[in-house]
């Protein structure tokens, strides 16, 4: 990095979350003051009526189906329960369909199945009779995506940041005190929220599951055995990353349970591979339906910070040019984010991707082989980015599941295209930690990590022309319309 580039760097960051607490930092409210904790409902809003839906979401549009999300609270600011009702119709159409889903409830998911690809539809969503507001997350209106062309090959699961062992959300630091206020169960809710989203990925028949890290707390065997347990619940195979958080020697009796090198991840999911006197890099790759699915490690095996070093990379050329011999496309995922764009607009302390240099020379490699999509997360964050050297190979993040937006991404590859889509667990405590959760960081959580309906959810063709797309914009904003990538 050149001198003064990295200061540079800093200054623009700073500029960059300054500009996005002032977008959504709440306005001054007397002496309302928000709830810590449970309950999740916050303090009254001017606009949403008690009883009425509010946090609603328009979490997921597929080709076929959508998925909205809210929360419904009392006068007194507790959660209530009531009925959970959508109303939608496609536009130009005559025919309106409004059904309402389950029993009484505060915690609300609806899922609307049997619409058209490639069509517009509008939408309502009420509760006791209360209609929702309409603003960035509940648009009222949506493009079904459009399938690309060719037969569907196989179904991806994505799981990120499943942090099995956590028992503290939403924590930027716990040295020499908590701070933020954070939130805590009486249940282990990352193994709760994980063994949920397995059960989603079973429903949404995903052939083959992923994961971008970080999977444990703090790579404890343990930790990492209860991880291994919740997979086994798979009705598919699975590739496990290493991130951040699983790196050998994160505890005094890390040799004694893992081997010489203290590498809980090594001994666990790369159970073949031998120890050596000290952690090393480990990534991996499997063949799924005639495609690599490659698993880098970015994360440095002593510190967990960000990086692809050259050993690593010399190690995923091969990869690459065996897959394009073969005719294989690939698929590359890890923990930390490499586009430069990502690691620019993330906020503090959600900075550390790939180091530059390294993620420089990670992107010239990729982009002269048969690469068709990068999968990162770590910043909790769904997010999609380019790179002029790749041209439209997306660079996404994937939220995690342990937390809000708490749910699990599906990649459906088809032959001449993919569909991603992001779906929030539902079960009856998923749907309660989830909205308490969106209060992590002052209220600040959701702006910053549940992106727009464009993030979560779009179409990709891979004949369109070779041209970098159109990132994400800082405040997750994006027309409702626009789900292609």
């Amino acid at each position: 990095m050149a001198p003064g580039r990295g200061e540079s760097l800093r200054v623009r960051r700073i500029a960059i979350l300054l500009a996005l607490l002032c977008l959504v930092l709440p306005s001054p409210a007397g002496g309302d003051e928000l709830i810590p904790g449970f309950p999740p409902c916050g303090r009254p809003l001017e606009n949403v009526p008690p009883g009425a839906p509010r946090n609603v979401e328009l979490a997921t549009v597929t080709d076929t189906e959508f998925v909205v999300t809210w929360l419904t609270c009392s006068a007194d600011g507790l959660p209530a329960a009531s009925d959970t009702t959508v109303t939608w119709q496609e536009i130009g159409s005559d025919m309106e369909t409004t059904m309402t889903f389950g029993g009484p409830t505060p915690f609300h998911y609806a899922r609307v199945r049997n619409l058209l690809p490639g069509a517009m539809y509008r939408y309502s969503v009420s509760s006791g009779g209360l209609p929702a507001v309409i603003d960035r997350l509940n648009p009222g209106v949506f493009r079904t995506l459009a399938r690309p062309p060719g037969r569907e090959l196989f179904r991806l699961g994505v799981l990120a940041d499943t942090h099995l062992g956590e028992t503290v959300s939403g924590l930027a630091t716990s040295t020499p005190f908590e701070f933020p206020p954070s939130y805590r169960s009486e249940r282990p809710y990352p193994e709760v929220m994980a063994r949920a989203a397995v059960a989603g990925l079973n429903r949404e028949r995903a052939t083959f599951t992923i994961l971008a890290a970080d999977n444990s707390s703090h790579g404890e065997r343990h930790q990492l055995q209860a991880l291994r347990d919740v997979l086994r619940g798979l009705r598919g195979p699975s590739l496990v990353a290493r991130g951040a958080h699983d790196h050998g020697n994160q505890y005094d009796a890390a040799r004694r349970e893992c081997g010489p090198d203290g590498d809980c991840f090594r001994a666990l999911f790369r159970a073949r591979e031998r120890p050596g006197p000290e952690p090393v890099h480990r990534p991996a790759v499997a063949v799924h339906r005639g495609w690599s699915l490659i698993a880098m490690d970015s994360a440095n095996p002593s510190s967990g910070l960000g990086e692809l070093p050259t050993e690593q990379l010399e190690w995923l050329e091969a990869k690459l040019v065996a897959a394009d011999r073969a005719g294989r496309p690939s698929i590359v995922f890890f923990h930390h984010p490499v586009a430069h764009y990502s690691t620019t607009l993330a906020i503090p302390p959600a900075v550390f991707g790939v180091n530059q240099d390294d993620a420089n020379a990670f992107l010239d490699l990729i982009a002269a082989h048969d690469v068709r999509l990068v999968i990162s997360a770590h910043t909790h964050r769904n997010w999609i980015a380019y790179d002029p050297r790749t041209g439209r190979t997306p660079l996404i993040e994937v939220g995690p599941s342990k937390e809000y937006p708490g749910g699990y991404s599906v990649i459906r590859v088809f032959e001449g295209g993919l569909l991603r889509t992001w779906i929030p667990t539902n079960c009856p405590f998923c749907n309660a930690w989830r909205e308490a959760t969106r209060g992590e960081y002052g209220g600040l959580y959701p702006p910053y990590t549940t992106g727009s309906l464009r993030d979560r959810n779009f179409e990709h063709r891979f004949d369109a022309p070779d041209v970098p797309g159109v990132p994400s914009l800082p405040t997750g904003a994006w027309p409702p319309f626009l789900c292609s990538a």
